[in-house]
């Protein structure tokens, strides 16, 4: 949105299909720690950001504040860079299968353990995480949304634009 500079990280918005949402943040999370992009601690140029993953189709509304026009703003400017353009719209990973629709049941059956393992391991650590900082409001776990902003400035910048937008009379 026009506010980075050489010290900026680079946010990503990962949207999984319904029922993927804590295998997908596990598996981009060891993928792009194990390219060494992933922003940590101190390190954050140029690094990903891995803080914003939501289901397919997921309500933005649910988690937007009164009058929020950042929230508006950022979703107008998100860029896709899946690259999975023949990939059928609108049906789920689990529907993604061959021609035979072969590996569709045990594609469906292996998902989903994987989806209940990855929540089973990771939801109360990040639950126990979440109350360690105090529970801000920024963060956001839920079937839909996993949103791991706790600095999330958007108040402030509702509050600004409010300002300025007011005339005096």
């Amino acid at each position: 949105m026009n506010a980075a500079d050489a010290d900026s990280d680079i946010d990503l918005f990962i949207e999984t299909a319904p029922g993927g949402l804590w295998t997908w943040r596990i598996f981009a999370t060891a993928f792009f720690s194990l390219l060494g992009v992933r922003r940590h601690g101190d390190k954050v140029a140029k690094r990903f950001c891995l803080s914003f993953f939501a289901v397919e189709n997921a309500d933005l509304e649910k988690i937007a504040l009164e009058n929020d026009a950042y929230l508006y703003e950022w979703a107008r400017r998100l860029i896709p860079v899946d690259g999975l353009d023949d990939v059928p719209r609108g049906r789920g990973i689990e529907n993604f299968h061959g021609s035979e629709g072969a590996w569709w049941i045990p594609t469906t059956f292996f998902l989903r353990m994987a989806e209940r393992g990855c929540k089973f391991l990771f939801e109360k650590k990040t639950l126990d995480e979440y109350e360690r900082l105090g529970r801000p409001w920024g963060i956001v776990i839920s079937d839909e949304f996993l949103k791991f902003h706790p600095e999330d400035r958007r108040r402030e910048i509702r509050d600004a634009v409010e300002r300025k937008l007011t005339l005096p009379f």
